[in-house]
């Protein structure tokens, strides 16, 4: 934790997590919604960027978040303030079924002052003793270096397969009904 949040009062700390963690998810929240409905209007993305946020609103990975809000219903949205990977695919599907602004900022509250409190004490802790460890340790850098080229070829890998099925889709084009048919 930075220096200055040492020397703030705990009920400061927890406010600035407080505001941090709201902000956070209402944000994730507005910029789903948002691209959903432009999406749903037929607005064209122009940009390279807007189509790959609209891309990760049509994800399997958010489809597990949008399973979670029709299985659990609300309660899932406090709920994912306590999971680590679920949190920005639980809060985007609340955004992108629409959920009304209101309720789900009230949902959000008991989930995020519980984040809060556990940031504004031991969760801020235990992640730069992580980080610490693993920095100054050869096991921890070896660790690092590991995981970051396995996040590179699987980048790697994903890009080449769109590629590929990019590639297909031109040499196969499919009519509307979903048949192939060869370019002559």
């Amino acid at each position: 934790m930075p220096a200055m949040f040492y020397e703030m009062p705990y009920a400061v700390l927890y406010t600035v997590f407080f505001v941090a963690g709201f902000g956070r998810g209402h944000l994730t929240y507005s910029i789903a919604k948002y691209f959903t409905e432009h999406a749903v209007l037929g607005r064209q993305a122009n940009h390279r960027w807007v189509q790959a946020i609209q891309g990760w609103l049509q994800s399997p990975r958010l489809a597990s978040g949008t399973t979670m809000l029709h299985r659990y219903g609300l309660i899932a949205v406090p709920a994912c303030y306590l999971t680590i990977g679920l949190q920005t695919v639980v809060l985007a599907a609340a955004g992108v079924i629409g959920m009304p602004r209101l309720k789900f900022a009230l949902a959000q509250l008991p989930g995020v002052a519980v984040w809060a409190a556990i940031y504004s004490t031991i969760g801020w802790a235990a992640w730069e003793a992580m980080i610490t460890q693993a920095a100054t340790s050869w096991i921890g850098i070896a660790v690092l270096v590991a995981l970051l080229s396995v996040v590179v070829m699987l980048v790697i890998q994903r890009r080449l397969k769109q590629a590929a099925a990019s590639n297909r889709s031109r040499i196969h084009p499919t009519d509307p009904a979903g048949n192939t048919h060869q370019q002559q």
